[in-house]
């Protein structure tokens, strides 16, 4: 007999027996075709105990058990007359111990009513997709409890350290109440229980509710089951179970292209190329490096990653931590010592959620503030002083509502509350305040007073992506010799001008030494100079108007742009473009690239 059949048999026969009605004679009678075997839905509703339907028998010979129908009395007539057990102390096996509950296998495999039946197939077919029911035994006075939420436990998929949080209620609806009732999840890994109404006890027709966190830690499907574990008056331990699931996605590909150096973060691994005198590339040598190569003693959870003149700065949960040269404290751990490996920026322990450097400065956002550190030869801390920052500082009036950083040469910009401003080095306007003079204290930029949504800064420009009466444009102000600031001309401006032909649609705004690219309608556009093919346009003659980049084959989440070089990112991909002189192409050449290429190996 299979052991399907025989918790059927051994159930229709307990049910017989609690009758109470063993004393007459049974009067034997044909059995009917049997129905199909009960189908136990995954939905939360009440399972009542099956009773026999009258008249019915079974024969010695395992059949199907028919559908059962509740009746209020039957007139049974057995050929045996057992003796009546109104609420049997033992059950079919397998039955759980007190304090102990199955064994939950792969297949999630579980014991309703005290019969084996196989419930949930595997949860890589993500196929369970209903609130589940379940109870260690049967008894007419057993608690019942019951989990259920919407979507059934599925929490999507999320980037590798975002979180989503998902409500389950957990009811009894059984006869009696559920007594030490406590909760766990059989991974605690990536998913985590962060709030529960339940108590010790949950009545008869009474519900509770949990919060379940779910933080992916890598790439891929993760499975946990969330249990509810009970004890009832005079009876042994049941329990609820629920599969929870979510997908871990790879971190997005975030590129930056430093001075003669090239940094990306690859699903939270941090890796480096090109110029690495300073050992800025991480690898704790002085090697120039054509290919990526991993920064060390760092980990596999970068978030952001900035790459300077000579040193690197990464973002790891919230934390800021940086590497290479350090004569004038842009590690920012309170000394001027270089360091080959990463050390801890003081201060910035936690709540960063921006970074970026260039030029021997670095700046961040934290908890909305902006701060600064390292060289501040021409005021570009924003502190009204000249004097270097060997651990971060808070520039004038930016402690809340920035959104937008970016460091250029000498100077600084940011956008605060909308509105952007600019501070330090002036020499050619690129403060944007329609002066030449040099300011140690944010100046607002002439214009730029609202709307802004990001801003970034070349060696002496700089430009704002602007919402303007809904239309996404850009706009630059500074030097033009190159034509940088795209408005067809090559005559400097103290005061932001429109981007030619850019009227709508633009984002990911990014600006080189004397070249500016930005991604309008999807495609990647840039103009400026291009000695080096930096515009990536497969020529090396300058543009005073955006032009495409030419094969691409991506469309960019993240686009910077080095000295002379530029390079975009989507998903794990990265290609770049340019002057190659050191590998900060990453092809494994030093040969300039006058269109993108796809860094080697395989990124």
């Amino acid at each position: 007999m299979s052991p399907g059949y025989a918790a059927r048999f051994f159930l229709v026969l307990s049910f017989i027996f609690s009758l109470g009605c063993a004393k007459k004679p049974l009067k034997v009678v044909p059995m009917p075709t049997p129905n199909p075997a009960p189908v136990i839905q995954q939905t939360s509703e009440i399972f009542s105990t099956p009773t026999p339907t009258p008249n019915s028998t079974f024969s010695p010979t395992p059949t199907p058990t028919p559908t059962p129908t509740p009746t209020p009395t039957a007139t049974p007539n057995p050929t045996v007359t057992p003796t009546p057990t109104p609420n049997p102390t033992t059950t079919p096996t397998p039955t759980p111990t007190p304090n102990q509950d199955p064994e939950i296998p792969s297949s999630l495999r579980a014991y309703p009513f005290g019969g084996p039946y196989a419930a949930t197939p595997p949860l890589a077919t993500e196929t369970d997709t209903n609130p589940l029911v379940f109870t260690s035994f049967a008894s007419p006075n057993a608690a019942f409890l019951s989990i259920s939420g919407w979507p059934s436990g599925e929490f999507g998929n999320l980037e590798i350290g975002k979180s989503f949080n998902l409500s389950f209620v957990i009811a009894n609806f059984g006869r009696v109440t559920a007594e030490g009732l406590t909760l766990d999840l059989t991974s605690a890994t990536d998913f985590t229980i962060v709030q529960n109404d339940c108590g010790a006890t949950l009545s008869q027709f009474q519900f509770c509710t949990v919060n379940v966190k779910f933080t992916p830690n890598v790439a891929g499907d993760s499975y946990s089951v969330l249990r509810a574990r009970y004890t009832q008056f005079a009876g042994p331990n049941g329990f609820a179970y629920r599969p929870l699931r979510g997908r871990g996605l790879p971190r997005p590909t975030m590129v930056a292209a430093g001075y003669l150096s090239t940094c990306a973060t690859v699903s939270g691994v941090a890796k480096c190329w090109g110029y690495n005198s300073n050992k800025q590339l991480g690898d704790q040598t002085t090697t120039e490096r054509h290919l990526p190569v991993e920064v060390l003693s760092i980990g596999a959870q970068v978030e952001q990653i900035a790459s300077n003149d000579s040193s690197s700065c990464a973002l790891i949960g919230g934390a800021v931590k940086c590497w290479g040269n350090n004569s004038s404290g842009q590690l920012g751990n309170d000394s001027t010592t270089d360091s080959a490996t990463p050390v801890q920026v003081q201060g910035l322990e936690s709540g960063v959620t921006a970074l970026v450097a260039s030029h021997n400065t670095a700046c961040a956002i934290q908890n909305g503030g902006l701060k600064c550190w390292g060289d501040n030869s021409h005021g570009q801390l924003g502190v009204n002083s000249t004097t270097d920052g060997h651990i971060p500082v808070q520039p004038t009036a930016m402690s809340a509502g920035v959104t937008s950083v970016a460091v250029g040469y000498l100077f600084t910009c940011a956008v605060i509350n909308g509105a952007a401003k600019c501070w330090g080095y002036n020499d050619h306007g690129q403060l944007g305040n329609n002066s030449l003079t040099e300011n140690h204290l944010p100046q607002g930029v002439q214009g730029q007073e609202s709307n802004v949504i990001s801003i970034d800064t070349g060696y002496h420009h700089a430009c704002a992506l602007v919402n303007a009466a809904g239309k996404k444009q850009i706009r630059c102000w500074g030097y033009n010799g190159y034509g940088q600031l795209g408005d067809n001309t090559t005559t400097q401006s103290k005061i932001p001008v429109i981007v030619y032909g850019i009227e709508d649609n633009a984002r990911l705004l990014s600006a080189g030494r004397d070249h500016s690219c930005a991604l309008v309608n999807d495609v990647a556009k840039c103009w400026g100079l291009n000695s080096s093919g930096q515009l990536g346009n497969g020529t090396k003659d300058d543009k005073k108007i955006p032009t495409d980049v030419l094969n691409l084959g991506l469309i960019p989440t993240s686009l910077s742009m080095g000295y002379d070089h530029s390079c975009a990112s989507e998903g794990t991909h990265i290609k770049c473009w340019g002057d190659n002189g050191h590998g900060q192409v990453g092809d494994n050449s030093t040969t300039d690239r006058t269109s993108p290429v796809a860094i080697y190996p395989g990124f």
